[in-house]
């Protein structure tokens, strides 16, 4: 897509053009790995709609910082409590020493119950930036909702022709390296007015393979659709907000870690690698998969608005069988349907442990560094 002219090119920004919808050149994806992390990230996939997991929450690192600077709270209040009474029994205390230890006591309460309140706050929200990008194979449409975070209303629904859209590649030149993104524009019937545009993120497929496995699903049949078939699509609820310990195993699940029985997978060598895997990682960066699906959890998802159901209804209803998907998709499994209900013990029980073990592995790091190192 050609610049404006009253724009200056930007230097930080190169863009690619790739083929358009229905045009000739439809190249067929043959890398193994492509095809495997392409599977892998399917989030839905059926004869009326296709959608990527939402991409990695930008405020991850925002919600680390904030989860180290509430270790930094716990460490001081320790601290103080400590410096109190080894100060009291070593030498006593002036009218000094009390002013000092409790405004220091204050500033550390009050840095640990800010950044505590501003955490947890944002599990509490019940939406988020993040939403996803549906592609609606039978009517050749695509939808999503538009959020502005200036905005206190409900998210505004957005419907384009699939044929409107122009790809592009844009390549982001960064302090530390290049970052691709797929980003569709959607032009006007003047082909020169853009109505809108999207990212599509996903930083580990190239953007031209994840356009051609778009293009794939929406242009050609079922069977063309390359996909992994030693680990096949699972089957997730369109409603994903109902447990935020369910969404934390979806992220086991895009790795390959979980099967549809909220089980580790058998990879062929048995079960053990994977559950070392699962509890290791589960019981170390807790915080950061529990925000991740809390991300997952809070995603607005175009496909559940009644406009799109009522149009979906419509197409399902000239089908001999509306049910029958012709993709190989892993059926919806009872562990999965209770999971996300918030009712399926053995999940909700490992990750509970997961984040006792994680509490008490930062507690005693704390307790150490207080006592025996500073």
């Amino acid at each position: 897509m050609n610049q404006q002219q009253d724009r200056p090119p930007n230097p930080y920004i190169q863009e690619r053009q790739y083929s358009r919808p229905y045009n000739s050149g439809l190249p067929k994806i043959t890398d193994e790995y492509a095809i495997r992390r392409l599977t892998h990230e399917v989030n839905y996939l059926n004869a009326d709609y296709m959608a990527f997991f939402p991409e990695i929450s930008l405020n991850r690192l925002a919600g680390l910082m904030g989860y180290l600077w509430m270790c930094v709270g716990v460490f001081a209040v320790i601290g103080t409590i400590y410096t109190i009474f080894y100060v009291y029994f070593d030498r006593g205390l002036d009218w000094l020493d009390i002013i000092s230890l409790v405004v220091g006591f204050l500033f550390a309460a009050l840095m640990f119950g800010v950044t505590y309140y501003v955490s947890f706050k944002e599990f509490l929200k019940p939406s988020s930036m993040s939403n996803q990008t549906f592609f609606l194979k039978e009517i050749q449409k695509v939808c999503y909702y538009e959020l502005d975070p200036y905005r206190k209303d409900l998210p505004i629904l957005k419907i384009y022709d699939y044929r409107c859209i122009v790809p592009l590649k844009l390549d982001l030149k960064t302090t530390t390296g290049t970052m691709e993104l797929l980003t569709l524009f959607f032009m006007a019937d003047d082909e020169k007015t853009v109505l809108d545009s999207r990212y599509v993120i996903d930083v580990f497929n190239d953007p031209e393979q994840q356009w051609n496995f778009i293009r794939t699903y929406m242009e050609r049949p079922a069977e063309e659709l390359p996909l992994d078939a030693k680990s096949p699509v699972q089957t997730w609820p369109t409603d994903m907000s109902g447990s935020l310990f369910a969404c934390a195993d979806a992220i086991y699940a895009r790795v390959q870690t979980l099967d549809e029985h909220h089980r580790p997978r058998d990879d062929g060598y048995g079960t053990g690698a994977n559950r070392f895997i699962l509890w290791l990682r589960s019981c170390t960066f807790t915080y950061l998969d529990l925000d991740q699906a809390n991300n997952i959890r809070k995603t607005q998802r175009a496909i559940n608005d009644p406009q799109v159901q009522a149009l979906l209804e419509f197409t399902r209803s000239q089908r001999p069988d509306p049910d029958h998907n012709p993709y190989p998709v892993r059926p919806m499994t009872e562990e999965r349907r209770l999971a996300f209900l918030g009712q399926n013990t053995a999940v909700n029980r490992r990750w509970q442990i997961a984040i006792g073990v994680n509490a008490s592995i930062v507690l005693g790091i704390i307790l150490y560094v207080t006592f025996f190192v500073v």
